[in-house]
């Protein structure tokens, strides 16, 4: 399945209602976590920095180390790659997304990031 697919395509539904995974908790990031948090949803945080303070505020409920990735990414609902733009063409090729999942990202561009994510 391409990162691309959308549930109708693959025949999985889209499950939005578990939690969000932020992968990359700089300005965008931790921002889009503030506000989903405030919102009631659980996000969790992943970055390569301490996201202690994240988590102190309530923005995030938990940060995901490397070694959690493939088992939080499994059992998130919503991605977000709040990474800088070669980040996420990385992430899109190297991570295991599942269908009826929803990725999304915030990079500044979109074709490279659409074409990486239907390769």
């Amino acid at each position: 399945m391409s990162v691309g697919a959308s549930a109708a395509e693959t025949g999985a539904a889209a499950r939005v209602d578990g939690p969000i995974l932020v992968l990359g908790c700089g300005v965008v990031g931790a921002s889009a976590a503030a506000g989903w948090s405030a919102a009631g949803r659980i996000v969790w945080g992943h970055d390569r920095r301490d996201l202690a303070p994240l988590v102190e505020r309530g923005w995030i409920a938990r940060q995901v180390a490397v070694g959690e990735l493939d088992v939080s990414l499994a059992e998130a609902a919503v991605v977000l790659l709040a990474l800088p733009v070669g980040g996420i063409l990385a992430a899109l090729r190297r991570l295991p997304f599942h269908a009826g999942q929803l990725v999304t990202d915030a990079g500044s561009v979109k074709a490279p990031v659409m074409e990486a994510a239907t390769a």
